[in-house]
């Protein structure tokens, strides 16, 4: 279930029920709050999920916040166009969601696990253009927008370490930088 908290009357609201578990890590809503986008990176757990293609792999969910239904579901671009290279559907998957203008940004990351395969595109709701972020990173462990910047913290035991992108050029400004040192 998604449930959405209204300040007005402090109140929970239920947006969306799946009626089985997906493996979903987090959504974003859109600027104008009428859409929740949801990617869900492995099929669900305890069920069958309707419609059946909630029952895939890699795939962005789009939820009507006003009318509480399932808009659209996008299939996500293969491991070729994201990773460059062919793998099973089982060997990548999808991580943190969050929205930007038109823009649905999505991390994924790779099998066998690397600390420099995680890669960032982005989903234009609008005109259904997939578009990849030049560079590997690294693991992303927190994946917020905070005014015009993409800001993901990565993590490597106790060393924790920040990543910013610029949304408006797409190009990444601190890439896997200490938080701790001071260089």
């Amino acid at each position: 279930r998604i449930l959405r908290f209204r300040t007005s009357d402090d109140a929970l609201e239920e947006v969306y029920n799946f009626g089985v578990e997906i493996q979903g890590i987090s959504g974003a809503v859109s600027e104008d709050g009428k859409h929740l986008y949801i990617a869900i990176n492995f099929p669900n757990v305890l069920g069958t999920a309707t419609p059946f293609i909630l029952n895939k792999q890699n795939v962005l969910v789009i939820i009507d916040t006003e009318k509480k239904n399932i808009e659209k579901v996008v299939d996500l671009p293969p491991p070729k166009q994201l990773f460059g290279v062919n793998i099973p559907e089982k060997d990548w998957a999808t991580a943190w969601v969050a929205v930007y203008k038109d823009w649905v940004y999505i991390p994924a990351w790779r099998e066998p696990a690397d600390a420099m395969k995680d890669i960032i595109f982005k989903y234009n709701v609008n005109t259904g253009e997939f578009a990849k972020i030049d560079g590997e990173l690294p693991a992303m462990y927190s994946f917020d927008i905070i005014g015009d910047k993409l800001v993901a913290v990565t993590s490597y035991g106790t060393r924790e370490k920040i990543m910013v992108i610029d949304l408006e050029t797409d190009k990444i400004l601190v890439k896997d930088q200490s938080m701790w040192d001071q260089d």
